[in-house]
């Protein structure tokens, strides 16, 4: 799955370090760019432009602001520096595709209920004997 990076609504590859087998049959240690957000940057499935320029959003913020781009960007605090920075500081963290912890499954309660007859029996689809001395 790919994984970006944005820089005002500006998309760019994150980084990741991962094993993989080259050409030859060898194992390797790839570091870079994000493999997969490339492919999809390549075939031109991302589309990326600074929010600013966004049409769509100037116009939300002309129909339910009834202000500028610029005046919108002044009122909530926008600060194109401080924005770079932290585009910085993300664009530097390395993603490794760990494999997530797994956690315990849960158990539900499975197999029904009989109320009929002289007693309740409860299954879960498993060993039947339980089930079975119960029966009279």
């Amino acid at each position: 799955m790919p994984s970006y990076v944005s820089l005002n609504g500006e998309w760019k590859p994150a980084l990741e370090k991962v094993s993989i087998v080259n050409k030859k049959g060898e194992p390797e240690i790839y570091q870079g760019e994000d493999r997969a957000a490339l492919e999809e940057i390549a075939a031109g499935n991302v589309t990326s432009q600074p929010f600013w320029k966004d049409t769509e959003f100037i116009n939300r913020v002309r129909q339910v602001h009834n202000m500028s781009m610029k005046e919108y960007m002044d009122a909530n605090g926008f600060d194109e520096k401080t924005s770079k920075e932290e585009f910085e500081k993300k664009l530097k963290v390395v993603n490794l595709h760990k494999k997530p912890t797994p956690k315990p499954a849960k158990k539900f309660r499975s197999g029904g209920e009989n109320t009929a007859g002289g007693g309740s029996l409860t299954g879960d689809f498993g060993d039947l004997s339980e089930a079975k001395s119960k029966i009279k």
